[in-house]
């Protein structure tokens, strides 16, 4: 009896430790594991900014509508951003950056329709009496 309950106790204990191993993600991008929710959408990475880096590099390999782009130069900061190029989205882009001895912080923009651009107005034909 001792040794089913030790078993059971002993298979509880993996599955417990194997959910905190799951990988969440917020508006469907995947977090680096362990990473610390600073505010909506921003996070602090448990790996420094290469690590971070490959992590998103990794997940994304090979997908058509994902971008890396590097569009800052800061000394001493490392920064990149990622973009999401696809039509349907809960995504636009990921920054990724890091000050030197940091781990790295990322944060998830979130799409944001643009508005419609404004119609032309057409000349009313009161406007030409004038």
């Amino acid at each position: 009896m001792s040794r089913l309950f030790t078993g059971v106790a002993v298979c509880a204990a993996m599955l417990f430790s194997l959910a905190a191993f799951a990988e969440d993600d917020h508006l469907g991008v995947p977090l680096v594991p362990w990473s610390k929710k600073l505010d909506e959408g921003r996070y602090k990475s448990a790996r420094d900014y290469e690590g971070t880096h490959k992590f998103f590099k990794d997940k994304y390999k090979g997908w058509r509508t994902i971008r890396f782009h590097r569009e800052v130069s800061l000394p001493h900061v490392k920064y990149i951003h990622i973009q999401n190029t696809a039509k349907k989205r809960k995504w636009d882009g990921i920054n990724i950056y890091a000050a030197p001895g940091e781990h790295a912080n990322f944060y998830i923009l979130p799409h944001v329709d643009k508005p419609a651009p404004p119609a032309d107005k057409k000349p009313t034909p009161d406007a030409d009496k004038k």
